[in-house]
C-alpha cells in the first residue's frame, strides 16, 4: 500500500494519467507532424476505451520499406508435408498451384503477413515503462523507436557501400555461387536464358527480372542464376551492372528514406504549456 502511495506521488495517480492524454496528444502530434492520434471514451461515464498512435515518420517511411516475402519457410514446410502426404502434395503444387496457395509464391507482389508477435516484443521493450501513466508509456514508445530510427539511419549513412551492407552480402555470396552454374544461350537472345546446375535448369528473364525458381520474382536481389547470366552479358563488368538488375529499394538512399524524419518525445508535463 505504501509503495502505491509513493508511485502516485512521484508519477501521478492513474486517473490523473487518463486525463492528460488529450493535452498530450495536441503536443505531441505538433512535434511529429502527419501522425494520427485517437482517444477513444465512453461519454456518459468518461470510461476509457482505447488510446491509438500512428507516427507520422512511421506513415512515410513505410512507403520506402522493401516487400517482404518468406519463400524458404514455405519450401521447408511444404517438402515435410510432401513426406507425410505424397497425394496432397501432387494435388496442391499440379491442380492448385502454389501461386494460389502461398503469398510467397504470389505472381504479383504482396506485402507478407509478419509472424513476429510485435505486442509480446513491445512489452518486453518496454517492460519497466508499464507501471508508468499511459501518457508516458507512448512518449517513451516514441523516445525508443526516434533512438531506433536514428541509430538504423547512422549505421546506413556511414557506410560505403551502393546498397545496404545486408543486400551487398547477399548479392556478394549470389556472385560466389553464380561462379558454379553453367548458362545456356540457344537462341542468341540477350534477355532469356536457361541457367544450369544443381542438378536442374532455371528459366531466366533479366529484363524482367523474372525466374522460374522465383527467388529473383520475390526479393528482387539477382541470386545465382541471374548473376551467371550478367557474367556472360557483361563480362568482367558484371559486378557493378549487377545493381542495375537489383530493386533500388535496396539503395543507401532508399533505406535513409525510411529513416529520415525524426521522432520526437513530448516534454515532461512540468515543461508543458497549452495557448
Amino acid at each position: 500500500m505504501a509503495g502505491v502511495i509513493v508511485k502516485n506521488i512521484v508519477r501521478g495517480t492513474p486517473e490523473h494519467g487518463y486525463a492528460v492524454l488529450s493535452v498530450f496528444s495536441y503536443i505531441f502530434n505538433g512535434l511529429n507532424p502527419g501522425s494520427i492520434i485517437s482517444l477513444r471514451v465512453i461519454e456518459e461515464s468518461d470510461r476509457f476505451i482505447y488510446y491509438f498512435m500512428a507516427l507520422g515518420a512511421f506513415i512515410r517511411g513505410y512507403a520506402h520499406m522493401r516487400k517482404a516475402y518468406m519463400l524458404e519457410e514455405f519450401n521447408d514446410n511444404f517438402n515435410a508435408l510432401k513426406e507425410r502426404f505424397p497425394s496432397a502434395e501432387a494435388f496442391l503444387e499440379h491442380e492448385v498451384g502454389f501461386e494460389k496457395l502461398s503469398r510467397a509464391n504470389f505472381i504479383g507482389n504482396r506485402f507478407n503477413v509478419m509472424t513476429t508477435n510485435i505486442s509480446k516484443s513491445l512489452n518486453s521493450m518496454l517492460h519497466d515503462e508499464r507501471e508508468y501513466l499511459v501518457a508516458a508509456i507512448f512518449n517513451s514508445i516514441s523516445h525508443k523507436f526516434g533512438e531506433i530510427f536514428t541509430k538504423r539511419y547512422a549505421e546506413v549513412d556511414n557506410s560505403k557501400t551502393t546498397f545496404v551492407p545486408i543486400a551487398e552480402t547477399i548479392l556478394r555470396e549470389n556472385m560466389t555461387d553464380g561462379d558454379k552454374l553453367y548458362v545456356n544461350n540457344i537462341d542468341r537472345s540477350t534477355e532469356k536464358f536457361t541457367v544450369l546446375g544443381y542438378g536442374h535448369s532455371t528459366k531466366v528473364n533479366i529484363l524482367r527480372q523474372s525466374c522460374s525458381c522465383r527467388n529473383y520474382d520475390l526479393v528482387k536481389l539477382p541470386f545465382a542464376h541471374e548473376v551467371d547470366e550478367l557474367y556472360l552479358n557483361h563480362g568482367d563488368n558484371y559486378d557493378t551492372s549487377i545493381y542495375n538488375y537489383s530493386s533500388q529499394i535496396y539503395s543507401k538512399e532508399s533505406y535513409l528514406l525510411a529513416y529520415l524524419e525524426p521522432i520526437c518525445a513530448a516534454p515532461l508535463e512540468s515543461e508543458c504549456s497549452v495557448a
